[in-house]
């Protein structure tokens, strides 16, 4: 698929959550071959939430995948408490 009809899909489901009432999003994504698509809209503040609330919750599932391996491979003991 081109960027141009990846966008066209975004857009089309951009505009079904907003007939939802769905007034703030973020949207990005992105393959192998180096395709990159953002789409925003909405208040800032809403936006930067959702930003700043993905960027946790991918760091904190992120960081619970790691520490799951290193505990399995038995390199290095889980001290936290």
């Amino acid at each position: 698929m081109t960027d141009e009809i990846i966008m066209a899909k975004v857009q089309d489901l951009i505009q079904e959550l907003k007939e939802l009432g769905v007034e703030d999003f973020i949207f990005a994504a992105g393959n192998k071959e180096g395709f990159l698509g953002v789409q925003y809209d909405g208040d800032p503040r809403g936006i930067a939430f959702l930003a700043m609330t993905s960027l946790m919750n991918i760091m904190f599932d992120t960081m619970t995948t790691t520490a799951m391996e290193v505990a399995e491979s038995g390199r290095r003991e889980d001290n936290s408490e």
